[in-house]
């Protein structure tokens, strides 16, 4: 395992990371001999490569230390990770287009609205067509073609390259909407053959130049099967339920509160929540425009209840998790597999929801993949 910094080559003593679709615990530390104390500092990208050279991690430093208590003194690095601070953005918003170029349009959004996380640094770019170099194949023989959300503004060559290609060559339009969903839950969505019209996985990261990368790779009717005999644990969990939601939505112009309810029924289910979200957004809404139209009322609930509706964990009664470790990276954050395992006949559909790296000079590379059964 190396790291890359400014173009130079570092081996690391040890290392660890966590790559999730949840917020928490995605950063990077490391530890290098104190000799190199005065080459990194705040801010410098650093880049984590495996052995056989695939990127794994992709961020920038927030911390330096040294840790001179033992008989080696080292230089302890920490840093960020640019792509799960994106795709971990909350998002709501309806679009009508195609999959890559509402992905386009959110993800140039999100890296760019959000103070304090510098996201802002990251430069979105992403494929806006499958290739046909064998890595993804399409019926046609036109190569891979790239273009920016700034490309669609501004009509340029490499937007009208795939526009001029035969609508039967060309990702389906739909309509896609959701409220208070993470970027990563978008990206994920949008990559189904339902919403593609491409019968094919697509798998999606954050490039060395900060290129967002999407691009279809095998069938979704057939995914790979990972044989688990050693290292893994199963766990059959029982997740408590949200089915009743109160949303506040700010109040109206005599200064009574507005509240819209909805429920969801989880049949046979036995542990139930109640949740009370109050939604600032929609509470705005209502400040901000001085009227008493009934219709704008009424509108403003069926936001919230929209809002609400989408808000309920859909968890299933003994859905499987857990996590297996491997000595390579295989697969990255929302890959599609089949899993069985050593101690019985059950086979399960799970989709990758985080990655844990670790390496030392004794150990070399750990890989460990946690998981959750696909309920379809």
């Amino acid at each position: 395992m190396k790291i890359v910094h400014k173009g130079k080559e570092y081996v690391p003593i040890k290392l660890s990371f966590n790559k999730s679709d949840k917020p928490r615990n995605n950063k990077l530390s490391f530890a290098i001999p104190i000799d190199y104390y005065s080459v990194f500092s705040i801010d410098d990208d650093v880049f984590v490569y495996s052995n056989d050279g695939t990127l794994l991690f992709n961020g920038y430093v927030v911390g330096v230390s040294l840790d001179i208590n033992t008989a080696n003194p080292l230089l302890n690095i920490s840093a960020f990770d640019k792509e799960s601070l994106m795709f971990n953005r909350i998002w709501s918003e309806t679009v009508t287009e195609s999959a890559p170029i509402i992905i386009g349009q959110v993800l140039s959004k999100v890296t760019n609205d959000l103070e304090g996380s510098r996201l802002s640094r990251v430069t979105i770019k992403f494929v806006g067509y499958p290739r046909t170099d064998g890595i993804q194949v399409t019926t046609t023989e036109h190569p891979e073609i790239e273009f920016t959300v700034e490309d669609i503004a501004n009509n340029t060559q490499a937007y009208q390259d795939y526009v001029n290609l035969p609508s039967s060559d060309k990702f389906k339009r739909i309509t896609y909407g959701a409220m208070m969903k993470p970027v990563y839950e978008w990206v994920r969505d949008l990559s189904q053959d339902k919403n593609t019209g491409v019968n094919k996985v697509f798998v999606w990261y954050l490039d060395e130049n900060n290129i967002f990368r999407w691009y279809a790779t095998s069938s979704i009717t057939n995914p790979p099967t990972e044989h688990l005999f050693v290292d893994y644990k199963l766990e059959t969990k029982q997740e408590d339920k949200v089915n009743f939601i109160i949303a506040y939505l700010g109040d109206d112009l005599n200064g009574a509160p507005i509240y819209i309810y909805a429920y969801k029924d989880y049949s046979g289910t036995p542990n139930i929540q109640e949740s009370i979200k109050d939604w600032a957004d929609i509470a705005r809404d209502l400040k901000d425009e001085y009227t008493n139209n009934t219709a704008f009322r009424e509108a403003v609930k069926e936001r919230g209840y929209a809002r609400a509706r989408a808000y309920f964990e859909s968890e299933t009664l003994g859905r499987i998790s857990g996590e297996f470790t491997l000595y390579e990276p295989k697969y990255r954050i929302g890959d599609i597999l089949n899993i069985t395992h050593a101690y019985g006949v059950d086979a399960y559909k799970i989709i990758i929801k985080n990655v844990n790296v670790s390496f030392d000079l004794k150990k070399g590379e750990v890989y460990t993949y946690g998981f959750e059964e696909v309920i379809e």
